[in-house]
């Protein structure tokens, strides 16, 4: 998918919905989960998610098994979010990105990006066919 690069006008929606339809059609024949990253940072992404990308998830036959990341790693909601994040319960790899090892490098946004680094977090859904 190519959300992330609608606001900067170089994708546009309906090429971004064509793609996770694409995801959709091949789910069936997965033996593992997958993930989409939902770009909650901007008016058009959220929009795009919420209108059309969340209902048709909600809607596929067979239904799929929808949960944050957040849920997945057994990480507080509350780290999901920028706002409430106290940035010690994320642990990060070596290289600096968010991993599944418990590495004790408390997080910290990523030179470069802004405040909403961290809180694409809660916009990654994981998706298992129930």
């Amino acid at each position: 998918m190519t959300d992330w690069r609608i606001p900067g006008g170089s994708s546009n929606g309906t090429y971004s919905y064509g793609a996770f339809n694409k995801i959709l059609e091949k789910a069936t024949t997965l033996d593992t989960g997958f993930i989409v990253l939902q770009h909650d940072l901007y008016q058009e992404t959220v929009d795009l998610a919420v209108g059309y990308i969340l209902p048709d998830a909600l809607a596929h036959q067979p239904k799929f098994s929808l949960s944050s990341v957040s849920h997945c790693l057994h990480q507080p909601l509350e780290d999901a979010y920028i706002e409430t994040n106290t940035n010690e319960t994320i642990r990060t790899t070596a290289a600096g990105g968010i991993g599944l090892q418990n590495s004790g490098i408390k997080a910290t946004a990523p030179i470069g990006l802004g405040a909403g680094a961290l809180l694409g977090l809660v916009g990654v859904l994981a998706m298992v066919l129930a």
